[in-house]
Parts: C-alpha cells; sequence; structure tokens
C-alpha cells in the first residue's frame, strides 16, 4: 500500500515534471524529462518514460527505455528535481521509512556525514574513543 509521502510526491512529479502521463496496461507511461524534453513537436513521438507499482518492495519504480534503468522514487527525484528529493527524503526520514532496508536513503548532514555519525567523529578526533 503507497504511503501518503509518496502518494503526495508522485502527485506532484505527475502535475509538474511528467508530461503527456497517462496510465496504460497497468504501467503509466510519460515523455521523460530527462532524455525528451526537446522532443519535435506536432510529431508522433514515443513516450519513453515508465513507473509502476512493484509489491515486492512496497513503492514505485520508475524507468526510461532510452537513458534510465529501474530505480526508486527517491532516486528519480533526485535526477529530475533534487530540491524535491531532498524534502522527500527529510519527509521519509521523519516517518522512519528511509535508510537501511529502505528504499531511500538517510539524509546527508552538511559535512556530507549521514545523519548522527558526525557526532561520533567529533567524539573520536577529541580522544573520547
Amino acid at each position: 500500500m503507497e504511503s501518503l509521502i509518496d502518494q503526495r510526491y508522485r502527485l506532484d512529479l505527475i502535475r509538474y515534471h511528467l508530461e503527456g502521463f497517462e496510465e496504460k496496461q497497468g504501467k503509466a507511461v510519460f515523455f521523460c524529462p530527462l532524455c525528451q524534453f526537446s522532443r519535435p513537436q506536432g510529431k508522433y513521438v514515443q513516450k519513453k518514460g515508465g513507473m509502476f507499482w512493484c509489491a515486492q518492495w512496497n513503492a514505485w519504480r520508475f524507468n526510461c527505455a532510452k537513458c534510465l534503468p529501474m530505480t526508486s522514487m527517491y532516486r528519480y527525484l533526485e535526477k529530475v528535481n533534487s530540491e524535491l528529493a531532498r524534502r522527500y527524503q527529510h519527509e521519509r526520514w521523519i516517518a522512519g521509512s528511509a535508510g537501511k532496508g529502505h528504499d531511500c536513503p538517510n539524509p546527508m548532514n552538511t559535512l556530507g556525514f549521514a545523519t548522527g555519525s558526525h557526532r561520533l567523529i567529533s567524539k573520536f578526533a577529541e580522544g573520547g574513543y
């Protein structure tokens, strides 16, 4: 079952970034915003982007037949809109559905370490370990 966080970000992604979105045979197709943004207008062009619900992972999966193998919602958001990806990652972390065992990594702090690891590093530098 789709979480409320995933649903909200999926709908935002469809509304603002996925042109030509339509549902076909249990899968959604659209013009890929990464490789089909400069396609010829007024001429038929096949939609290369796709997304589907993966019950095994309990998550949405995205792909493009031309430029991107199957990937998670977070990784796709990261390529399409990095600010949206950062907010998605933070909300998933607050909800407890990011990090080890999930398809969304823990958010990184400004130093580039996973949240919490900077305390360990500073303690180690002070000789506390």
